[in-house]
């Protein structure tokens, strides 16, 4: 999928105080002595997909990490749909492109979610994947979105609104947004449980994709 943007949504702050030392964004909190950003970037590079980063929180954090990156500043915050109404109107995402949740890892096939995409003809795709539940899982929408740039007809819709959701914009474009089914389960890395879970897989799952790249 050579250029093919990925927007990642940057912009929440972490508001668990016992993941990390110093106060970083959610999307920084380190998992292993690397901030989890890094993994996620190199788990979308795998699918050769040319990174945006939306920021806000603590933003000079990110740049210092990634200064090679290409960013859009979204401050101040206007919620993850305001974040891509702010991208949008500031650089060229292209034709198709993702949007990702900077504090999420979902292991999706990219490749695989494009191809469903254009193939339906799509506003949105939209994953949806696993929640571990006490009594039972749940499935949850969200994450990981692919639109195709027509969305800005539905954005147009909160034109006047500072702040909203990308979901406010796959519920408005509901005749045209589908289900893309994740088999993997969600990780929310500002949870203290799916921190643990993420830095154990990450440490020692030998099959995980960071440690498959080290081989």
């Amino acid at each position: 999928m050579k250029g093919i943007k990925v927007l990642i949504i940057c912009g929440a702050p972490a508001k668990n105080p016992a993941l990390s030392k110093e106060e970083v964004p959610k999307c920084m909190i380190p998992v292993n002595e690397r901030p989890f950003l890094d993994y996620l970037i190199e788990y979308l590079q795998r699918f050769n997909l040319e990174v945006v980063l939306s920021i806000g929180h603590m933003a000079e954090k990110i740049v210092k990490r990634y200064p090679k990156l290409k960013y859009v500043l979204d401050n101040p915050p206007s919620g993850t749909g305001g974040a891509l109404r702010r991208a949008m109107e500031t650089i060229d995402l292209g034709e198709d492109f993702f949007v990702v949740d900077g504090g999420l890892y979902i292991e999706i096939n990219y490749d695989e979610m494009y191809s469903i995409h254009k193939r339906t003809g799509a506003f949105v795709t939209y994953s949806l994947s696993k929640v571990r539940k006490p009594l039972k899982d749940t499935l949850v929408k969200g994450g990981v979105y692919l639109f195709n740039r027509k969305i800005e007809s539905f954005i147009r819709l909160f034109r006047n609104q500072k702040e909203f959701d990308l979901d406010d914009i796959v519920n408005s474009a509901r005749y045209r947004a589908f289900e893309y089914i994740v088999s993997e389960e969600v990780i929310d890395i500002g949870t203290q449980e799916g921190y643990s879970r993420f830095s154990g897989y990450v440490k020692y799952n030998p099959l995980s994709p960071f440690n498959l790249n080290r081989r």
